[in-house]
C-alpha cells in the first residue's frame, strides 16, 4: 500500500510463471497499469476508481513511486526473452482521465521504460487510437472486432491479446474470452478462425481465452482449441520465410470464395486463410516469376489436402495463376512457396 514495497513471494511466483512460459515458447505481456488495479488496503480486490489504486497512473501524482515501480519491474522481469511490456490496458475507460494518462505516458512512463530497459523490449498499449498517440509505443492492441480482418490503416506491430467477440449469436453470452465458451465444443472453430485471421492480418500474437480457469482440469473442448493453436504455431515456425518478414498482402489473391486474408513476402511466400463452408472450385492468385509449390492445409490436423507445382518463366510482369481449391467445410490454409527464392529466416 505504500507504493514502494513489493510482495516478494508474488514476485517469485511470477518468476516461476515466466520461466515455465519461456520453456514452452510462450510470450508474456506484462501490463504495467490498468483500470482494474487492486484497491489500496485490499490485496485481493480491484477498484474501477483510479484514485483508490495503490498507484494512480491516470493522475500526475506519485511520480517518484511510479518511477520506482517501473524501474523494479524492468530490472526484475526485463531479462526474460519472452517478455514484452503493455504500458496500459484500456487507457480509455469510463471515469478515467484519458488525457492525463496520455500526457504522463509520453512525458514520463515511456521515458522511464526507455532509460531502464537495456534490451529495448517492445511496448504495447490499448486501445489502438491511444497507442498511436504515444510515440514510443511500438505495438497496438485492438480491443474490438477481433473476429474481423485488421483495418488497412495498421501503423505498428499488432498483438491481439484478448478475443472479445462473440462465438455464438450476439446476446447469448458466448464471449470468446470466457472460460465457459472455450470449454464448449461447438465453439472450437471460433478460436482457430480468430487466431488465423489475426495472423494473416499482420498480428504478431493472439490469445485463446484470457479467462481460461486453469484451476480446473481442461476438458476435451479446451484441449482441442489449444491443440489447434499448437498446430498453428508449428506450421508458422516451419515456414521457409520467418513470420516477421511477412506483411499483410491485399494484392496476391485476386479471386477466391471464403478468402479472409493473406500475409506474404512478395515473390517468396504467401500464406492465405479461408473460412467455409465453400465448395471445391478455383482461386486466382497473382505471382511473379518463380518455381512455386502450392499446398492446401487443414488447420485442424495439419494434413496437406492437396498440392500442385507451378513454373512461371521470366517475363518481367506479374502473372495470374488459377489453382484448384478443395471443398472447405470449416477452414483451410493455402501456402504458396517460391522454391527458387532465397530462404529468409
Amino acid at each position: 500500500d505504500d507504493g514502494v514495497s513489493w510482495d516478494l513471494e508474488w514476485v517469485r511466483r511470477a518468476d516461476r510463471w515466466l520461466a515455465a512460459m519461456n520453456e514452452r515458447g510462450v510470450y508474456c505481456q506484462i501490463t504495467l497499469f490498468e483500470p482494474w488495479s487492486r484497491r489500496r488496503g485490499a490485496p485481493f480486490e480491484y477498484s474501477l476508481d483510479s484514485s483508490a489504486h495503490v498507484l494512480d497512473a491516470w493522475s500526475p501524482g506519485q511520480r517518484a513511486e511510479k518511477e520506482n515501480y517501473i524501474r523494479y519491474a524492468v530490472a526484475r522481469f526485463g531479462g526474460y526473452s519472452n517478455v514484452y511490456w503493455e504500458l496500459a490496458n484500456r487507457i480509455r475507460h469510463p471515469g478515467f482521465d484519458e488525457r492525463t494518462f496520455l500526457d504522463e505516458a509520453s512525458a514520463h512512463y515511456t521515458r522511464w521504460l526507455g532509460e531502464r530497459d537495456p534490451y529495448g523490449v517492445a511496448v504495447a498499449a490499448s486501445d489502438v487510437d491511444q497507442a498511436r498517440s504515444i510515440a514510443e509505443v511500438t505495438v497496438e492492441v485492438p480491443r474490438t472486432n477481433t473476429h474481423l480482418p485488421a483495418p488497412p490503416d495498421v501503423q505498428r506491430a499488432r498483438v491481439v491479446n484478448e478475443l472479445v467477440h462473440d462465438c455464438g449469436p450476439v446476446g447469448t453470452g458466448a464471449r470468446a474470452y470466457l472460460d465457459a465458451t472455450i470449454r464448449t465444443p461447438t465453439y472450437r472453430s471460433c478460436y482457430r478462425s480468430a487466431n488465423w485471421l489475426a495472423f494473416v492480418s499482420g498480428a504478431y500474437g493472439s490469445a485463446a481465452a484470457s479467462w481460461l480457469d486453469l484451476s480446473r482440469p481442461l476438458n476435451g473442448a479446451a484441449r482441442a482449441v489449444l491443440q489447434d493453436l499448437g498446430r498453428m504455431k508449428r506450421l508458422i515456425e516451419s515456414l521457409p520465410v520467418g513470420h516477421h518478414y511477412l506483411a499483410p498482402d491485399g494484392r496476391h489473391l485476386v479471386m477466391g470464395q471464403g478468402h479472409l486474408g493473406t500475409r506474404s513476402r512478395s515473390g517468396h511466400l504467401y500464406v492465405s486463410y479461408f473460412r467455409g463452408p465453400v465448395p471445391a472450385g478455383e482461386v486466382t492468385v497473382e505471382l511473379t516469376e518463380g518455381r512455386y509449390l502450392a499446398q492446401w492445409i487443414d488447420p485442424t490436423s495439419g494434413e496437406v489436402l492437396s498440392e500442385t507445382r507451378h513454373l512461371l518463366r521470366r517475363t518481367g510482369e506479374r502473372a495470374f495463376v488459377s489453382l484448384e481449391s478443395p471443398r472447405i467445410d470449416e477452414d483451410a490454409v493455402l501456402v504458396i512457396h517460391n522454391e527458387a527464392a532465397i530462404v529468409v529466416r
